[in-house]
């Protein structure tokens, strides 16, 4: 297996944290393993900003985060969340 994730994993990971996906309970596309996830860039939330990533608990608006694989050793460093982001 390649160790870095491609533009089509992503693609698939992004699609569950965008259907309601837990950020702790994203899976790997390649062995649907639970993958490890490191937010990279995250706010606090503001009632009068609108949401531009994905609202997690204690640290609050996460817009990017990077990604591990346990089982398979793929990953991907600094994935955006914002919704039309690439």
């Amino acid at each position: 297996m390649s160790d870095s994730f491609t533009d089509d994993d992503i693609d698939r990971i992004r699609t569950q944290v965008w259907r309601g996906a837990s950020l702790e309970a994203l899976t790997c596309p390649r062995d649907g393993e639970v993958l490890r996830v490191y937010f990279s860039q995250f706010r606090a939330p503001e009632r009068a900003r609108s949401v531009e990533g994905v609202l997690h608990g204690d640290w609050g608006d996460v817009t990017e985060i990077s990604l591990e694989c346990r089982t398979c050793g793929s990953g991907r460093a600094r994935i955006p969340l914002r919704r039309g982001s690439q």
